[in-house]
């Protein structure tokens, strides 16, 4: 793949991130960027376990890691009241999710708008793509063809 290539995807990979991010703070799911990152290595981007229940909810059944109720705490900088620890907050937490499901699930509030996130950066790098080997195709034809045909003459 050539570099300007590379750097067409990358940007585009680039604003999905930061569109999700911007829609998890939008919606007060997170106040952080819970982890995702562009992969420029394999063109991805990934994130951690929990980007699906973000666009989808979790439903009730099994309760989610401990750990990762605790980071979404640290992230979202909640504190908790009296003597309760981050910890005891983080299981109480986990608890409820894994009885009831989380809000999303439930339809009391809005995932991450994945889908349309996705199709509105469709139309950037379809733009992008588009100049880039329109650009490409004209170099191609004033630097090779052309010359040729003006070298018949």
């Amino acid at each position: 793949m050539a570099a300007q290539e590379q750097e067409i995807i990358l940007k585009y990979l680039n604003k999905i991130r930061t569109d999700i991010i911007d829609d998890l703070h939008s919606k007060g799911i997170s106040k952080g960027d819970l982890g995702l990152k562009v992969n420029a290595s394999d063109n991805t981007v990934t994130s951690y376990d929990y980007l699906y229940f973000l666009v989808h909810g979790r439903k009730p059944g099994k309760q989610p890691p401990t750990e990762s109720i605790l980071a979404w705490i640290q992230k979202k900088v909640l504190q908790p009241e009296g003597k309760i620890t981050f910890e005891q907050l983080a299981f109480l937490i986990a608890r409820k999710i894994g009885k009831m499901g989380t809000d999303i699930y439930q339809g009391k509030r809005p995932g991450v708008a994945l889908e349309e996130i996705i199709k509105d950066n469709q139309i950037m790098l379809s733009k992008d793509i588009t100049k880039y080997y329109k650009d490409t195709i004209k170099k191609l034809f004033d630097d090779k063809i052309k010359p040729a045909f003006n070298s018949l003459n």
